[in-house]
């Protein structure tokens, strides 16, 4: 165990300095910056003559020819040399390649020279000569021409100007080539991205490339102004990837990865990140956890490969490793790096069986102006074309006085009973919901000076949910900067501070479900509705007055961030010392008042309260060195050495009790002193880790890689603390071989293998193997005396859960990168499975000790395509992704758990219980064939599955697997001109879900229980006269026939579907237009979150961790947005 009090001390003292001296150099970096725009005055108006003259006549403009200015070009092509003087000059260069010898080298150096002397060096020996036009050009021409032709030849062209931007960031865009199509007329664009070029007619077309960036072509149309966005251009091999402490090509990448963009991200109006990346990654099943403001999600990569543990993926955001995203901006998120094989996830060790989610956050540019950019939107919220539907106050009465009569139960109710209810048919639903509202704004400000760069961004989120009484609100606070204090030493960091609120309980939602429809709402005289008789209405409190009078409250705030400081040594060695810190306090409340007695609800007449204050404090500090050196063109060697100490503390405080002097008094120190109640617990647990990495690449065609992680817990025995999780990897881009060459629509062809173990230590107890005190009280001269005893069972031979997991996949590219695939195979087998050994009672001792035992296999393909192409003024893209999977139990070493589900050979999980034929519809059927004892005309129909002529337990099997055989998601965009659609489609192919779920509060409860509503697919329950060919069994108060108390396949639903999770339609406005109103961008959007879901499962929400039935479900959310940068 490491010794907490002096490592969190130095900790301590380190990160004080560390923020002492980012302070200051932020402070130094900020003014500077703020003194470089002072001082920086606007070149005075360089009026060029009115007419064209050359060299020979010595008439050129001083302003611009004769400025100084320092070159050293070393064999630079001519072109290249020429436009990197006008962009110093800040003119524009105007030529034909007929004339200009593009292919001509030239190496000449000077200092402190003429602009005048260096371009006339430049073209000296080539026969050219150049000119300064009225509008600023430098023009190149045959020094044979009449100094009068090319006077004439510009006055008899059409001038056309323009601005190129990056699409994405609206920044300007110095150095596109810009070329009439057909022609070799051109030019490119000055140091402010703009461009001037004369063409024979306003009807040619514009060709616009630049390295990085899709080419476009862009009819003229008659236009003399034409602002130009580039798209960057995806070309995998090129870009980085980020993976586990490093990043890299994507052409030296060996493993499973996906990746999605900010801008998939933003087109999602969502407070929760995680809901942005629904059906964008194969492999990745994201499930709601509810459809409230501000609830979270599971995350599933892969499957499950724990039984007690956990089955969730850790999130690493700037390199601080945390268990959940649901305070971070959307906004502030860069990328998100999906990792999942071994070769990528065995970095992290024991941390990683279930995957790593990598998320880059967005940082400053050094040497760049401040750029603001505000991001805000509002919408409303609606159900779905999913929703629930319960019965009306006659529907109700009718069947419940049947579910009587079938019971042979007279209704304890009479005729003048039910003249009290007259008129009376509540909608519980309809009081206790309304139209959802969400908004959101969000400020950042990103630049820097030479030497530093800062990102700033403030963020307000509030969620008004479709529920009274649920809302959610968040704030944010981000601040990442990266500083160089000389070309060896840079230190810089990521924070994110955030506070939010959470108000109100599901419980009023869950109390109109349940309410019957002949309980008034309020009275003739506005009280609230009283309870008449409880055999007809039970005693639910009034579900608007818990939304209005209950308080529950949830506050929390914290902080995540990191620290670092890099040395850079010798030229290849880089040392990176890093400090991590996530904190965070979840204080929550609740208070119940007292009901009146008058309205006879189940609730006290006392009012109750609750404090709960739960605070947690994780700190990791990293030590990395890194090597990456080129040897030779055919060589690239890496490899990464690191060291890691972790640990995470945390400590809950709780308190309750009972009757305050009045509703308005909320205070425990007010409460009854005889009814208060606390606890107090703290828990810690510590991580030692060493891993490293290498990586070799060869003539850029072949790639090998290595990683080995060994992990040291405080929650395991001293005897089996540590573990060591190894991964190798290869490469072949078989696209690069020579035989391979002829084939020129093949840009990219990769195959890829990996192999590698990696741990679960979350499937074990923060103290799983270590012995607690219980307390117990024991008697000693006729007196209680409490005392404590090591009464636990434990077992010290634990060992972490591992995955072995093998990947097999490809990446290819075809058609100048417009189509591409990646496929990825993979097999994932865990095992030392954690199991509760039942231990005897004769013993002494409590509890179950946890084992090592067991198998669990996964495999799976994924598959994801895309198609991109842009021409003229349209543009296209379209993504997929796919993935089959299969989970398997491959060994339990002799024990039986299928009543839970847990059999070798099926599915973890699955359903279990009884096959069903049906409904039993009549006496023959009854009696001539064996049924479950009890069963009568109208029940469920059990099948004898062992074939013993006789309905039981034995009968019961394996019904279902709880997994899906297909996940999907669907991208699309349509772009034309300035309005570009964009449509997201996300589903489940061959899933089963449960109708009968939801317990007490189910709504298919078949009035087994005290009066309550139910769903309204009853109305379909088999009757001998009034219903006989029905759907459903028939209802019985006292479920003689155990329809809903046993587990069968008859409730057992196809919850297959598919969902258009979001449309977006953005219209961003002309830069020629922004710049006359002083900003840099600007675009407004509309969406639609949750439009439409094409499902046969019953009920208001298909994808949930909620009940289907009594969750509150995923809205329908509309929404305006508005995107500018100044």
């Amino acid at each position: 165990m490491i010794k907490r009090y002096k490592v969190m001390t130095l900790t301590l003292r380190i990160f004080s300095i560390t923020w002492v001296l980012i302070f200051c150099t932020f402070a130094l970096g900020w003014s500077q910056s703020i003194s470089d725009i002072e001082n920086t005055k606007l070149a005075p108006s360089e009026g060029i003559s009115d007419i064209l003259v050359s060299r020979s006549s010595q008439e050129m403009s001083v302003s611009s020819i004769n400025q100084i200015i320092s070159i050293d070009f070393q064999d630079v092509p001519l072109l290249e040399a020429m436009k990197q003087v006008t962009n110093d000059l800040g003119m524009r260069l105007s030529y034909s390649k007929e004339v200009l010898p593009i292919d001509k080298e030239v190496t000449v150096y000077f200092e402190n020279t003429t602009a005048n002397e260096v371009i006339y060096t430049l073209l000296e020996g080539t026969g050219l000569r150049y000119a300064v036009s009225e509008k600023g050009s430098l023009i190149i021409f045959e020094h044979s021409k009449e100094l009068r032709r090319v006077q004439t030849y510009e006055q008899s062209q059409q001038s056309v100007t323009g601005t190129l931007i990056d699409g994405n960031s609206g920044e300007t865009l110095p150095g596109v080539n810009v070329l009439v199509k057909g022609t070799t007329t051109g030019t490119s664009t000055d140091s402010e991205g703009n461009f001037e070029l004369t063409v024979e007619s306003l009807q040619d077309t514009l060709v616009v490339s630049f390295v990085g960036y899709q080419t476009q072509e862009v009819p003229i149309d008659g236009r003399t102004q034409i602002d130009i966005q580039l798209s960057p251009e995806a070309i995998m091999g090129d870009e980085m990837v980020v993976i586990g402490y490093g990043s890299v090509r994507r052409n030296d990448l060996t493993g499973a990865v996906s990746q999605v963009s900010s801008e998939d991200i933003e087109r999602v109006p969502a407070v929760n990140p995680l809901m942005a990346l629904q059906g964008h990654v194969p492999g990745m099943k994201i499930t709601p956890n509810s459809g409230e403001p501000g609830a979270s999600a599971s995350i599933r990569i892969r499957g499950d490969q724990s039984i007690s543990g956990s089955n969730s993926p850790i999130f690493v955001v700037d390199g601080s490793i945390t268990t959940d995203i649901d305070n971070i901006n959307s906004d502030d998120i860069e990328s998100v790096t999906v990792l999942k094989d071994a070769s990528t996830v065995a970095i992290y060790g024991s941390r990683a069986a279930n995957g790593v989610i990598q998320i880059t956050t967005k940082r400053g540019s050094s040497g760049r102006d401040p750029v603001f950019n505000l991001h805000t939107y509002s919408g409303i919220q609606q159900s779905s074309n999913l929703d629930v539907e319960l019965l009306n106050a006659d529907e109700w009465l009718r069947l419940y006085t049947e579910a009587h009569e079938n019971a042979e139960v007279t209704p304890n109710w009479t005729d003048d009973d039910l003249a009290k209810y007259e008129g009376i048919d509540t909608d519980w639903l309809d009081v206790i919901r309304r139209t959802g509202y969400q908004y959101n704004t969000d400020l950042s400000v990103a630049g820097g000076s030479e030497k530093s760069n800062y990102y700033i961004s403030t963020g307000i989120a509030n969620n008004k949910g479709m529920v009274e009484g649920l809302d959610y609100s968040r704030y944010n606070l981000r601040l990442n900067t990266d500083h160089e204090i000389n070309n060896w030493i840079s230190f810089g960091n990521s924070l994110n501070i955030f506070t939010s609120n959470t108000s109100g309980s599901v419980g009023q939602y869950q109390r109109a479900l349940m309410k019957v429809p002949l309980t008034r709402n309020f009275e003739d005289d506005g009280g609230w509705g009283i309870i008449r008789n409880t055999n007809l209405e039970h005693q639910y409190s009034n579900p608007l007055w818990m939304a209005q009078n209950t308080a529950s409250e949830r506050n929390q705030k914290g902080l995540i961030g990191n620290l670092y400081l890099t040395l850079t040594f010798l030229d290849n060695f880089e040392f990176t010392a890093r400090g991590n810190m996530e904190w965070t306090n979840d204080y929550r409340s609740n208070f119940t008042p007292g009901a009146n007695p008058v309205w006879q609800w189940e609730d006290p007449t006392t009012n109750a309260l609750s404090k709960d204050n739960r605070e947690t404090l994780h700190w990791v500090t990293d030590f990395l060195l890194e090597y990456d050196k080129s040897f030779g063109e055919d060589h690239q060697l890496s490899g990464m050495l690191g060291y890691s100490v972790e640990e995470q503390t945390y400590e809950r405080l709780y308190s309750s009790g009972q009757g305050t002097p009045t509703n308005e008094i909320r205070y425990l120190n007010a409460a009854d002193p005889t009814s208060i109640t606390s606890n107090n617990s703290f828990s810690d647990w510590a991580f030692k880790s060493q891993f490293g990495r290498i990586g070799y690449t060869y003539k850029d065609k072949y790639t090998l890689g290595a990683t080995v992680r060994r992990d040291g817990t405080s929650r395991l025995d001293e005897a089996n603390r540590y573990g060591i999780f190894p991964s190798v990897s290869a490469a072949w881009r078989m696209g690069e071989e020579q035989f391979l060459e002829s084939v020129d629509w093949l840009n990219e062809f990769k195959l890829r293998v990996s192999w590698g173990t990696v741990g679960n230590v979350l499937s074990i107890g923060t103290y799983g193997t270590q012995a607690s005190l219980t307390n117990w009280n024991y008697a000693r001269n006729n007196e209680a005396f409490q005392g404590y005893t090591l009464a636990s069972a434990v077992n010290t031979d634990l060992v972490w859960e591992s995955t072995e997991k093998k990947n097999f996949g490809f990446d290819l590219e075809i058609f100048d990168n417009r189509i591409y695939a990646i496929a990825d195979f993979y097999v994932e087998d865990t095992r030392d499975l954690l199991f509760a050994q039942p231990i005897p009672n004769s013993t002494g001792l409590s509890g179950n000790p946890y084992i090592n035992a067991g198998h669990i296999k996964n495999t799976g393909i994924e598959l994801e395509f895309g198609y991109r192409y842009q021409a003229q003024n349209w543009n296209y893209s379209l993504g997929a992704n796919v993935t089959t999977a299969s989970n398997e139990v491959i060994d339990l070493e002799g024990r039986d758990l299928k009543t839970s589900g847990i059999v070798e050979g099926k599915s973890l999980r699955s359903f279990y219980g009884y096959k069903t034929n049906g409904i039993i519809r009549s006496e023959e059927q009854l009696n001539n064939n064996p049924h479950r004892a009890g069963k009568e005309v109208g029940d469920i129909w059990f099948v004898d599955e062992n074939g013993d002529g006789v309905v039981d337990a034995d009968d019961r099997t394996i019904l279902a697997s709880r997994y899906p055989d297909l996940t999907y998601g669907l991208t699309g965009t349509v772009g034309y001109k300035k309005i570009t659609v964009n449509v997201q489609l996300q589903g489940i192919q061959g899933i089963t879900r449960n109708l009968l779920v939801g317990g007490n509060l189910g709504t298919l409860h078949y009035f087994t229980q005290f009066p309550k509503n139910h769903d309204r697919l009853i109305l379909d329950r088999f009757h001998e006269t009034r219903n006989p060919d029905g759907e459903f069994p028939k209802i019985d108060l006292a479920d003689t026939g155990d329809n809903i108390s046993t587990a069968s396949d008859f409730w057992l639903r196809d919850a297959s579907y598919l969902r258009i999770s979001n449309l977006n339609v953005n219209y961003d406005f002309s830069t020629s237009f922004t710049q006359t109103i002083g900003i840099r961008k600007l675009g407004v959007y509309t969406s639609v979150h949750n439009l439409y879901t094409f499902t046969s499962w019953y009920g208001p929400e298909v994808d949930t961790n909620a009940d289907e039935l009594t969750g509150v479900p995923q809205p329908r959310t509309w929404t305006l947005g508005l995107k500018v940068s100044f």
